[in-house]
């Protein structure tokens, strides 16, 4: 049985209307609000991309902790290999972390089969669609995940062991807070104002320059050929603005109504903003610029680092932690995303970091140079700490400036005896 088949719908933790069907209605919104619809949002799907790529974009450290909490970086456990290179035998390691992340962002939850071997290391990690999943807790406080696959129907049922459960935000330990459900309104308006653009400008809808009016009742067979002369000549966007001919007593009133005094290009703009709060995104981040500044943007972007992506790689590796480790290791290994590739292509700010930590003596040359993914340095001195000579403690400044000077006795002797 392929573990990468799931597409059978049996339940969606994420949403009703994926249980019941994509015509039932959760909230009563004139726009029914899934994860398929509101993807075709362009900021949603560019909220969900920006946040899913960038946490895939980042490889993942294993370090080993010792008593005084001084990590070692290490690559020779096995999870190392499957976090940042291989996560199976069909998926690197990007496309892993990065449906991971997607699913997490988009419905809250995310889940990957867990592979082990006789010792208890993993060895592959399958990400299985959340909507394919059901949690269950048994009256023992054991927690079972049943899977159902789109081969034939079949469920298979693994226990917490077996499969990787990383969390969003929960009401408690089964049912996710929806993040569609809570932003259904906002993302539900902004399709209907994609509908309204769509109907105003698309090819369905006929734009003349005016309304042609008559002074006289005409007879239905006429309307209607007025009607069919219209459509034919003014509907559809290739042919729109353009003028009819008009019959005796017949008059021609231009319409000057434009989208822009209706305030709608205004709402579709606060529609983006409102969606980019849902997913925590600043909307220089998606290319809404219209009240951004080089200096704001880039704040914009330190804000999304720390507020945006850092509890999202919290929640990350913690689960990891807590579930792919045996529970000997948990106290000794450590789990964290390299945020470094987030500013690898910032090379003036990464030049002058780097700087301030060698010069600093918190960093020794060779590991400013692996930062930057330069050859290491076979000088032994590439690999020592150095500071500034001008620096020295509080309690050396008066030898520092009176070298020569005789250091008095001060045990309270007189030395001339």
């Amino acid at each position: 049985m392929s573990l990468l088949s799931f597409g059978k719908r049996i339940y969606n933790a994420i949403t009703v209307a994926d249980f019941y069907g994509d015509d039932f209605d959760l909230t009563g919104s004139v726009n029914v609000v899934t994860a398929d619809s509101a993807m075709r949002q362009s900021a949603v799907s560019a909220c969900v991309r920006l946040i899913s790529a960038s946490m895939a974009s980042m490889p993942i450290t294993l370090s080993i902790s010792d008593e005084d909490n001084y990590l070692t970086t290490t690559k020779k456990h096995s999870l190392w290999y499957v976090l940042n290179v291989r996560a199976n035998k069909w998926q690197d390691a990007f496309a892993f972390r990065e449906i991971m992340a997607f699913n997490l962002v988009l419905r809250g939850s995310a889940f990957a089969r867990v592979f082990r071997d006789g010792s208890g290391n993993v060895t592959g990690l399958v990400p299985i669609p959340t909507k394919n999943v059901t949690v269950e807790m048994k009256t023992s406080g054991d927690i079972v995940y049943t899977i159902t696959t789109n081969v034939d129907g079949s469920t298979i049922q693994v226990g917490a062991g077996d499969m990787l459960h990383i969390r969003g935000l929960y009401s408690d330990m089964i049912e996710p807070v929806s993040p569609l459900a809570n932003a259904s309104d906002s993302i539900s308006i902004d399709m209907s104002m994609s509908e309204h653009q769509d109907q105003s400008f698309g090819s369905r809808r006929a734009m003349p320059g005016g309304i042609i009016t008559s002074e006289k009742k005409l007879a239905a067979n006429t309307l209607k050929n007025v009607e069919k002369r219209f459509d034919d000549r003014a509907a559809g966007k290739s042919k729109s603005w353009k003028t009819i001919a008009l019959d005796a007593g017949m008059d021609f009133k231009a319409m000057n109504v434009s989208n822009t005094d209706s305030q709608f290009l205004d709402s579709r703009r606060f529609s983006v903003e409102d969606i980019c709060r849902v997913f925590n995104v600043p909307p220089a981040m998606i290319h809404q610029t219209m009240h951004s500044t080089y200096s704001t943007a880039e704040q914009q972007h330190l804000g999304f680092v720390d507020f945006g992506l850092r509890p999202l790689a919290e929640r990350i590796e913690s689960a990891m932690r807590n579930q792919l480790f045996k529970f000997t290791e948990t106290r000794k290994y450590v789990l964290n995303h390299d945020f470094w590739s987030l500013v690898r292509g910032d090379l003036d700010s990464t030049s002058k970091y780097l700087r301030n930590l060698v010069q600093g003596g918190l960093m020794t040359p060779n590991e400013a140079r692996r930062v930057i993914n330069l050859p290491k340095f076979d000088d032994k001195g590439a690999d020592k700490l150095y500071i500034q000579q001008n620096m020295a403690s509080v309690d050396n400044l008066d030898n520092l400036q009176n070298p020569d000077k005789t250091v008095t006795d001060t045990s309270g002797e007189d030395n001339n005896e």
